[in-house]
């Protein structure tokens, strides 16, 4: 028996080399899964918006059947970790967790896959040996590196494409050192589905073709003939990635801004375009670069300095960073080699997107994980090629030495640090206060203790539901999300609580995850009630007097975090009278259809005047007419009367936590939005201007209606103004003996004269022909008016000549009488030419109101002095002197 299994070794001896390597692969994967797995529910402390926000969608696909393929609120095609936390959701629940352990098992196969994915790119020119020893040091670099062990343990989006670029080296490779054997082409369509899979993983992967291109020149200048073999081959795999990739292809051709719509929405922290921002105080956009390029070649295996970094750890461990140096050492010999040509051309490729994303001096993590790969990948290459020194292969206690050593440098630290990372770091995240909000703990602290008595009805902050870390803890025991406004416009409760929690925030208006202004108002809260989130309209004055006087008598329990601060107080009071009976909430009408889609009912501000400096707040009414197709941004802006935007708010409904296409036709939804005005404010009309906007089209959506502007696709709302002050009794210059009203809309009550800087009186008006005659005329609001008068003022030699001099103008010039209210009192002003060759004698001075668009004209009262029926009224006669000398 011995001796068949003697020959059976000496005839097949690479099998054996294999099952070897599958053992001890195995338990590099189990080192790899330990690490990744380990207290995953634990470490990372706190949480994620971005996390949250797959989280939310993977809710909506399971609850609502909404499927999404380009995740909006995360700007690009995302869609697999919002269906794979779908799927487990029935197994985990609401949690972190099921998006941590996806990006968990993706870092596990990640490690598995570079065993292959090195073996291959050494290729069969190499002694096995090599190849599997190189291979197995790879999967051990990745499997203990602890910065990539954080990224595996995110539950981020972006971590699998350190997968997806592995798994498509090693196909490229395999494809191309065995294109010449039986089934080459169904090797490079395996690789073409990788580089297609890849397009809908991560935004560098857009990077992926240029990679593969290097390569291919890469082998026209070393290896012609295996690229004219491998020639079909490469466009199978061209054609196979075109395949897969054809609808996120069709996305980016009709709508462009979704290529790089992530990048596009970052800012100069976060990754926005680095040619965006003034890198002035960096060196320019050359010293940015070089500054970024100086601390990657440091993160590689000395520092890192950047965000979703644990505890400055460089890419590679010290063993393998001696590895990848080894690498690069033993490359000068053999620059040409695949083995050390690809992942070199690559690495500087996939450095391109950190380099020109953000505008500050930082590396950032998620933007250089298709580095990590290759890192991995030349320092198993560079490790593996001291056996094959002299000196070590024909010592085998040297080879023993050097393994055994290698084994203890590469997992001692891991080891080492993992456990300072999990039992003191962690711990220590938790502890700190200013770590607490920083990391959206405060947010997972408060859904939790909420979610601990999910029997009780709360009244959450409207501003607090709008963190994705509350909204998607929350959904734990709150899942049902829904309006609480029925289709007629009515707030609707069903059985509404006797007793409420009202939760008051310690820090209300701490920084959300993503940037965004906090904005908190008293009239603005969601209902958790009965396992469900009703989103409601704003409380009135008197309700949240009610909810004051109630909160003054009750004492309140302390929500303590676990970093031993109070973040919130917890006040439970019996439910204030009609707090949620039912009662219109639309305050003003508004027609107007998107799309044929969604019906802008109303709105409500809390004040149609508006103050510089001041924040005006906005409620828009909506109701889908049918299951709306895509998710719209809302938009709200004040406008001039010059069409200028002054301010303006665009977002996603709730923050993405209550998107469009999750909208029911049996409910109103209220939108809340905040609109900030200049320091600068000129007095006088604006206009509140609306809609629905594709912000991926980068264009509103089509709109009619009553309010409708069909030629921008907005809806126009004039009915707001920064007032002038009211004239009081005493401010009347020349009051009237008897007001005069024109129509039921205005009153005249003063007219004031005056010439050359002169008053002069009204009973003996006089002046000289070429004189310009200044009225300031004194007006009171009977009831808001219909529209913008205009006023006309003649100076007529009888009733029936036309006027020899004539004032034409809007009443008020910058603040029109539409943006007036009743019982107010406002001056205007007027002036009028007389003709130089006006005739000496006595001429009649007569005003009226009129609309320029209709000519229709507001009748002043008929007396004995001013008989006129046409509009017109007799406020004065002047008297013009003869020319002197």
């Amino acid at each position: 028996m011995w001796a068949e299994n003697t020959m059976q070794q000496s005839i097949n001896p690479n099998r054996q080399i294999h099952i070897r390597a599958l053992v001890l692969l195995t338990g590099i994967l189990v080192i790899a899964a330990l690490f990744r797995f380990i207290w995953l529910d634990y470490a990372p402390a706190g949480g994620h918006g971005d996390v949250s926000w797959l989280g939310i969608n993977a809710l909506d696909w399971v609850d609502r059947g909404i499927w999404p393929f380009y995740v909006r609120e995360m700007y690009s095609p995302e869609f697999f970790p919002v269906y794979l936390t779908g799927l487990l959701l029935p197994l985990t629940g609401v949690a972190y967790l099921p998006l941590r352990i996806i990006t968990a098992a993706a870092g596990v196969l990640f490690v598995a896959f570079l065993y292959p994915a090195t073996y291959w790119l050494i290729g069969p020119k190499q002694p096995i040996e090599l190849r599997v020893r190189a291979g197995l040091l790879s999967a051990l670099a990745g499997a203990v590196s602890l910065h990539i062990i954080a990224m595996n343990r995110l539950g981020m989006e972006s971590p699998p494409f350190l997968t997806v670029v592995t798994l498509l080296t090693w196909l490229t490779a395999m494809a191309w050192w065995r294109s010449d054997e039986t089934g080459r082409y169904r090797r490079w369509a395996l690789a073409g589905a990788a580089l297609g899979l890849a397009q809908y993983i991560y935004l560098p992967a857009r990077l992926l073709p240029v990679v593969l291109i290097l390569w291919i020149i890469h082998g026209y200048l070393t290896d012609r003939a295996r690229l004219k073999n491998s020639f079909k081959g490469w466009l199978v795999m061209a054609f196979v990635s075109f395949l897969i990739t054809l609808p996120a292809i069709l996305l980016f051709i009709s709508v462009p801004e979704s290529f790089s719509g992530r990048a596009d929405a970052g800012t100069a922290t976060t990754g926005g375009w680095v040619w965006e921002y003034d890198t002035t105080a960096s060196g320019g956009v050359v010293g940015l670069t070089l500054a970024k390029l100086g601390l990657t070649l440091q993160a590689f295996g000395i520092s890192w300095q950047g965000p979703y970094n644990i505890m400055n750890q460089p890419m590679l461990g010290p063993v393998f960073f001696l590895g990848l140096l080894l690498a690069l050492a033993f490359m000068i010999r053999t620059p040409t080699r695949v083995m050390y040509a690809w992942p070199l051309l690559a690495i500087p490729v996939l450095l391109i997107t950190d380099i020109i994303s953000g505008a500050i001096i930082e590396i950032h993590a998620l933007h250089q994980m298709g580095v990590l790969p290759y890192a991995c990948i030349l320092a198993g290459i560079g490790l593996a090629q001291i056996g094959d020194l002299s000196f070590i292969r024909h010592h085998p206690r040297y080879k023993l030495v050097l393994t055994a050593g290698v084994l203890v440098a590469a997992l001692v630290p891991p080891i080492s640090g993992m456990n300072t990372y999990l039992n003191t770091v962690i711990p220590a995240q938790y502890a700190d206060p200013e770590s607490s909000w920083r990391r959206a703990q405060t947010d997972v602290d408060l859904a939790a203790r909420l979610n601990a008595e999910p029997e009780r009805a709360y009244l959450l902050p409207y501003s607090e539901y709008l963190r994705p870390d509350v909204a998607w803890n929350l959904a734990a025991q709150f899942r049902q999300r829904q309006s609480a406004i029925s289709a007629d416009g009515s707030l609707q409760i069903d059985n509404p609580p006797a007793e409420i929690t009202i939760i008051q925030m310690q820090q209300p208006e701490r920084a959300r995850h993503d940037g965004h202004a906090v904005h908190t108002d008293p009239h603005l809260w969601v209902l958790l009630h009965a396992n469900t989130i009703y989103l409601l309209p704003p409380i009135s004055e008197p309700q949240i007097d009610s909810l004051g006087a109630a909160l003054a008598e009750t004492p309140t329990e302390n929500l303590v975090d676990r970093s031993g601060q109070v973040i919130a107080h917890l006040a439970p009071i019996p439910t204030p009278a009609g707090l949620f009976d039912a009662r219109p909430v639309i305050e003003y009408p508004v027609d107007a259809i998107f799309n044929d889609e969604i019906r802008l009912l109303g709105y409500s501000i809390n004040s149609r005047d508006l103050k510089p400096g001041g924040k005006s707040f906005v409620t828009l009414y909506w109701q889908a007419l049918k299951p709306p197709a895509e998710d719209y941004e809302i938009f709200a802006q004040v406008w001039n009367d010059q069409q200028e935007a002054i301010s303006s708010a665009h977002e996603f409904p709730f923050n993405g936590m209550y998107r469009s296409r999750i909208w029911l036709p049996e409910e109103v939804v209220a939108t809340h939005h905040w609109l900030e005005m200049p320091e600068e404010l000129s007095h006088g009309r604006y206009t509140l201007v609306s809609g629905l906007f594709r912000y991926l089209r980068n264009e509103n959506v089509v709109v009619s209606g009553a309010q409708a502007d069909a030629q921008l696709n907005l809806v126009r709302i004039p009915d707001l103004r920064y007032p002038l002050p009211a004239l009081t009794a005493a401010e009347i210059l020349a009051p009237l003996d008897e007001v005069v009203p024109f129509g039921d809309t205005l009153e005249l009550v003063g007219l004031d004269v005056t010439i050359d800087g002169m008053q002069r009186p009204l009973d003996n008006l006089s002046a000289q022909a070429g004189e310009l005659l200044s009225l300031t005329l004194s007006w009171n609001t009977v009831q808001q008016p219909a529209a913008d008068y205009s006023l006309f003022i003649h100076l007529s030699s009888d009733d029936n000549s036309p006027p020899l001099a004539q004032f034409d103008g809007i009443i008020g010039q910058g603040y029109p009488t539409g943006a007036w209210r009743s019982g107010e009192r406002i001056a205007s002003e007027a002036s009028l030419q007389l003709p130089v060759d006006l005739p000496a004698g006595t001429y009649k001075l007569l005003i009226g109101i009129y609309d320029w668009q209709t000519g229709a004209r507001l009748q002043p009262p008929q007396t004995e002095v001013s008989p006129y029926t046409d509009g017109r009224y007799l406020v004065a006669t002047l008297s013009i002197g003869a020319p002197s000398g």
